[in-house]
């Protein structure tokens, strides 16, 4: 039995092959790199942008915070990593610049630093005298497009100039804000022409004062410098303070405003080198840009305009915020921004049929959807 003994050493020496500590020491250090290597180049993968489309996100803008909340731009994008990530980030900063100079222009309620635009000469004509100013080209060609939609149809003859019959009316802007201020409110209903003779009446008056051709006086003096004189009649400027519509717009380009946008925009993207995407709103109104259908064809080609589904799907889109629907007797109502120009009353939606319209004019196919659904259904 062995005896501890203090002042004795314990320590017992073990020799180890040296061979093996060195074999050792370079296996562990090669399994380290390899790991790391295999580590970095996971982690750099996650965030590798792949030839593809990618869906633009527009900057923050602190005077229109939602100018682009009800479109989408998806855009095909390729070369290496690094090339896509560059260019998605310019082509981003291009797509906001491009929504919030098309928005604030046709914006016609809001004026804005800078711009000249719809609501600069709302806020001229409203004031009972002839103005004259000189508007960006953008919006020049857009106005001079619109008025002309909405005179066509008509055509008012030297016995009347009313503007009955149409389908648009660039000139309704505060018909179809007084719709606007229906549709929002909590009890809207209670508003409705079928139960409100009081609203009808009002909404009659409305309708009537826009529907009258003779009480906005607009030309379009100098295409070149884009100058045009505009003004309204002394009596329908009173009409509308009587009213208590004073603020309301008076040139408003209502169901055509996102074509005549979608359209403002794509134009501005081509012209920066963005030409291989998509851009629509909500509704389905789409501009599939030229560069995109060459990619794919491998050919020479144009732009295609088009609405994905029928205009009714907006006016029974339970996400659009102008719309309410409610019974009478045994009866459903829909009602929206969809309504009769002339007179401002509603219209029945009885379907939602999908269908195709190409073109190569954007506003030329909703104009002409909504010309044919009205003459359908009235």
């Amino acid at each position: 039995m062995d005896i501890y003994d203090p002042n004795k050493n314990q320590n017992t020496a073990f020799e180890v092959d040296s061979k093996h500590l060195w074999a050792r020491t370079i296996l562990f250090v090669l399994a380290f790199v390899i790991a790391v290597v295999a580590f970095t180049r996971g982690i750099l993968s996650l965030g590798a942008q792949k030839p593809g489309y990618y869906q633009l996100t527009a900057a923050p803008c602190e005077d229109a915070p939602y100018y682009a909340s009800e479109f989408e731009y998806t855009a095909w994008f390729d070369g290496s990593s690094n090339e896509i990530k560059q260019n998605i980030k310019q082509a981003e900063a291009d797509y906001s610049r491009a929504m919030e100079f098309a928005y604030k222009l046709l914006d016609p309620e809001n004026e804005y630093k800078g711009y000249v635009n719809l609501a600069s000469i709302n806020n001229a004509i409203k004031k009972g005298e002839a103005a004259e100013l000189t508007l960006p080209k953008e919006l020049y060609v857009v106005l001079k497009d619109a008025v002309a939609k909405t005179d066509a149809p008509s055509s008012p003859s030297p016995e009347s100039s009313l503007l009955t019959g149409s389908a648009y009316n660039v000139f309704a802007g505060p018909l179809y804000f007084e719709w606007k201020q229906i549709l929002i409110a909590e009890d809207g209903p209670e508003f409705d022409e079928e139960v409100n003779h009081s609203e009808a009446s009002r909404m009659a008056l409305i309708a009537s004062l826009s529907a009258e051709r003779s009480n906005f006086d607009i030309l379009f003096v100098d295409d070149e410098k884009c100058v045009i004189r505009a003004a309204m009649a002394s009596d329908a400027v009173s009409a509308l303070k009587g009213l208590e519509l004073e603020d309301a717009p008076v040139i408003d380009l209502n169901l055509l405003r996102d074509a005549y946008l979608i359209q403002i925009v794509s134009g501005m993207m081509e012209d920066r080198g963005w030409n291989m995407g998509l851009f629509q709103n909500y509704t389905g109104l789409t501009v599939r840009q030229r560069g995109d259908i060459e990619r794919e064809e491998g050919k020479s080609a144009e732009a295609d305009y088009y609405v994905t589904d029928h205009i009714s799907h907006k006016a029974l889109n339970d996400k659009d915020y102008y719309h309410y629907r409610f019974r009478i007797g045994n009866r459903i109502r829909e009602r929206s921004l969809y309504f009769q120009p002339w007179d401002g009353r509603q219209l029945d939606f009885p379907s939602t049929d999908t269908a195709e319209f190409y073109t190569d004019h954007i506003p030329d196919v909703v104009y002409d959807h909504l010309e044919e659904y009205f003459r359908t259904h009235t």
